[in-house]
């Protein structure tokens, strides 16, 4: 990914396609989470004694877990394609970079939030971000 500099108005314009894609990319988390989930509990189940059936059936959902994987992947890869930098695929935190007072920054954006309103420094974090205005 070449790095790209966002002003906020560029990364604002961004928002509605990024929540569509950020939906996509939670919900086929979850999927992946919860087909992990059935893996575990079928060898948890059939711990001494996994058959056939048991082992065919772990055997299609790690195909299926593979398949969204791939899948998550491109989603991320779409994101990334954006010039954006996926931090958290759980909260869906985005983050840009700019430019403040002359140093680079990341712009941070959260799904909950319908336009940027915050940045944090390049070596800190979402639990560091700070309010854009009040500066």
């Amino acid at each position: 990914m070449i790095a790209k500099f966002f002003t906020i108005e560029e990364a604002n314009k961004l928002i509605p396609e990024l929540k569509k894609i950020i939906n996509k990319l939670k919900r086929k988390k979850e999927k992946a989470d919860y087909i992990e989930y059935e893996i575990a509990l079928i060898q948890l189940t059939n711990e001494s004694k996994i058959g056939y059936e048991g082992k065919k059936e772990i055997y299609n959902k790690k195909k299926e877990l593979n398949e969204i994987v791939v899948e998550l992947n491109s989603i991320i890869k779409r994101i990334h394609d954006l010039g954006c930098f996926l931090k958290d695929v759980d909260q869906g935190v985005i983050d840009f970079l700019s430019e403040k007072d002359g140093r680079p920054i990341f712009l941070c954006w959260i799904p909950d939030e319908d336009e940027i309103s915050y940045y944090h420094e390049i070596d800190t974090g979402y639990n560091e971000r700070k309010y854009l205005w009040f500066e």
